[in-house]
This record gives C-alpha cells, sequence and structure tokens, in this order.
C-alpha cells in the first residue's frame, strides 16, 4: 500500500511543531539534564562538579534551536562527555 499526497493539499507551516513543545518538553528536558549530569558525575568523579554541570548545561543549550527534538539527549551526552574528556586529558 502507498500513500499519495494529493496535489491541492496544503501543509500549514504554522501548524508544524516548533523548538517550543510546551512545560511537557522542558520537565523532561530538565530531567534528562539532571539525570545525565548525575551519570557523569559518577563516570568522572575527580572532576569539579561545577564543570559537570556547567558541561551538560552548555552542551543542551547548543542544540536549542533544534527543530528535531528527538535526539536532543543523545547529543548533548555526547558533547558533554567529549567536553569532559578533553579536561581530563589537560589536568
Amino acid at each position: 500500500m502507498t500513500a499519495t499526497i494529493r496535489p491541492d493539499t496544503h501543509i500549514d507551516p504554522a501548524a508544524t511543531p516548533t523548538e517550543d513543545d510546551g512545560p511537557a518538553d522542558a520537565e523532561l528536558t530538565d530531567a534528562a539534564q539532571r539525570d545525565l549530569e548525575a551519570r557523569l558525575r559518577a563516570r568522572y568523579p575527580d572532576v569539579d562538579p561545577a564543570l559537570v554541570h556547567a558541561a551538560v548545561h552548555d552542551s543542551y543549550r547548543a542544540f536549542d534551536g533544534a527543530r528535531v527534538r528527538t535526539f536532543v539527549p543523545l547529543l548533548a551526552e555526547n558533547v558533554a562527555r567529549r567536553t569532559l574528556r578533553a579536561h581530563q586529558a589537560t589536568v
């Protein structure tokens, strides 16, 4: 079975999701950040907790404008881990 889109179909750009998906999204993001921060503090016990917090916070802020939010937690975790690994390599 093949789906077809009729030529007269209009997609309203105003009806598409934006980066602000409402309070539920913000609460999930906050919970994901707290969880990531806890896991990274356990993984990098010798790194100052303030630096871990900043790495997590900054990595999530890097994706603030992302229209597709599905993979933001994974991408933010990768950025934060790279930041902390780089810090460990310089210490």
